[in-house]
């Protein structure tokens, strides 16, 4: 797709994932992820709220009984903001990931 002049790939968030596809509802979403010079949007269900999360309300730990399995290769910690918790992802781990590398939709 183009975005603001520049060509980017989609990836379809369950596809990539593996997880059960359901098809795109108005309420789908794409999110810009960015490392460096390289970009790509992920497709996803929806977006509740887009929130600023400071450096100092990241935990490095992550217990594994607290997020999903598929998160689990991405993860690089956790905040604790508003009563909830919330599993921050790597950007540069998901986008530069084998995984990453070999999709194909």
């Amino acid at each position: 797709m183009n975005l603001r002049g520049s060509i980017v790939s989609v990836v379809d968030s369950r596809m990539f994932l593996d997880l059960e596809q359901v098809p795109y509802t108005p309420r789908t979403r794409l999110l810009s992820l960015q490392s460096n010079e390289m970009v790509i949007c992920l497709a996803v269900d929806s977006v509740s709220e887009m929130l600023p999360i400071p450096a100092t309300a990241i935990n490095g730990n992550v217990r594994q009984a607290t997020i999903p399995s598929w998160a689990a290769p991405y993860a690089m910690g956790s905040a604790s903001l508003s009563n909830r918790v919330i599993i921050v992802l790597d950007v540069a781990r998901l986008l530069f990931s084998e995984k990453m590398q070999r999709y194909k939709a």
